[in-house]
């Protein structure tokens, strides 16, 4: 259950969505951060944006920290599997280059076309759907 969008940080041409997620009721006090990389049609490359995105993404991370990045990509793009999971493992070479505590987990996704942000039909260019999703819990 969403509580509140706690902040909107711009970031050149794409926008940092901060959110924070209060636990169900009876739950261990737990909250989540989820943010986004978006990435150029074809491409794992983390640019000038991302690597802001990804040191922000890093002041969250504790020793404790749980944190999965999934990747994504839109319809227009070949080989989707692989290249939404080089999106993933790309923002987590960036994020251990930034320096992460010992003890943090990650855990990483890539799953192709199959869960758009924005539905497309095949063979669109959809540049929201192309982006590796960091959830920090």
């Amino acid at each position: 259950m969403m509580r509140s969008l706690n902040s909107i940080v711009p970031v050149g041409l794409v926008a940092l969505v901060l959110q924070v997620f209060a636990p169900a009721p009876g739950l261990a006090e737990e909250q989540q951060r989820v943010m986004s990389v978006f990435f150029d049609q074809g491409t794992t490359e983390i640019d000038p944006a991302a690597k802001k995105i990804l040191a922000f993404a890093k002041t969250g991370l504790k020793p404790s920290s749980r944190i999965t990045i999934t990747g994504h990509c839109d319809t227009s793009e070949a080989d989707p599997d692989k290249l939404s999971l080089a999106r993933a493992i790309a923002v987590l070479n960036a994020l251990v280059e930034l320096g992460v505590p010992g003890g943090a987990a990650f855990t990483v996704v890539g799953r192709g076309n199959a869960v758009p942000r924005k539905k497309t039909g095949p063979g669109v260019a959809e540049p929201i759907n192309r982006n590796a999703m960091i959830v920090i819990r």
